[in-house]
């Protein structure tokens, strides 16, 4: 075995840290070492609160302060940030789970949003055609020595991969981006043994549906950013009881934005 020396393996580091930094699509936001941090989209947008960032310890979530010996599936991680986290806060085993190209995702048929659309708007921006969401998470796994596991796949086919339950399911920002979201939800409360994160857009607390306690949808068609639905409280709710959750509590609101937490 070849031993890298001090300067060889220093050199390594930069090199890894050059591609981080060139890398095009960072979704989280989150400190990469004491000199530098990589400033997501989502947080470019302002799609979060603050808390829901490194900085802010992801309170935005509630996530579990400890994790330790057991397992976590984070559903559409992204670039992997929650999923780095939940590592550090002593998880045996995290997973994560992203779209490997285009396909394996839910678009229109056609028209605005649809996937001939996005795949010009993927060209025109030189963004990569595979790996579409998890370039920036095996960089991360170099950086941070990291176990986390990638796995390439569309939510709906999970439970046919994925051959034991989790402890912990996280399924951020995903439910309103799917065609079909009871049937997703349903494929990630198959793959939970013991409690499912959820956070999706919402109706705003301020809107008379948001707090009704009957259970309405808005169908947005997925022609905007493959957004397909805005749920009231009671809509996910039902939705969470519909595939399996026995008890259920709303953590967070923010914006159109809220977070609960499910439990078997």
């Amino acid at each position: 075995m070849t031993t890298l020396s001090a300067a060889d393996e220093a050199s390594q580091r930069q090199a890894l840290k050059s591609e981080i930094l060139n890398y095009s699509r960072w979704y989280h936001s989150f400190r990469l070492d004491a000199d530098t941090r990589i400033v997501g989209w989502a947080e470019k947008a302002g799609a979060y609160p603050p808390t829901a960032y490194q900085e802010g310890s992801f309170k935005y979530y509630h996530l579990p302060d400890q994790w330790n010996q057991k397992s976590v599936l984070d559903i559409g991680g992204w670039d992997g940030a929650i999923a780095f986290e939940m590592e550090r806060r002593g998880s045996q085993e995290v997973v994560l789970v992203n779209p490997y190209t285009l396909d394996d995702m839910d678009f229109p048929l056609d028209g605005p949003g649809s996937r001939s659309e996005v795949e010009k708007k993927y060209r025109d921006n030189h963004y990569p055609l595979v790996d579409i969401h998890s370039g920036g998470a095996r960089l991360m796994i170099q950086w941070l020595h990291s176990k986390v596991r990638v796995v390439d796949s569309g939510i709906y086919e999970l439970p046919a991969k994925l051959t034991q339950p989790f402890d912990l399911v996280l399924c951020l920002g995903l439910l309103y981006h799917l065609r079909d979201p009871l049937r997703g939800l349903t494929a990630a409360a198959s793959l939970t043994r013991e409690m499912l994160i959820l956070e999706t857009m919402c109706f705003p607390g301020s809107d008379p549906l948001a707090r009704k306690d009957r259970s309405y949808c808005e169908f947005l068609g997925g022609q905007m950013a493959h957004n397909w639905w805005r749920f009231n409280f009671r809509a996910v709710e039902g939705l969470l009881g519909a595939s399996g959750f026995k008890r259920f509590e709303r953590k967070a609101e923010w914006a159109d934005r809220c977070v609960y937490h499910a439990f078997k």
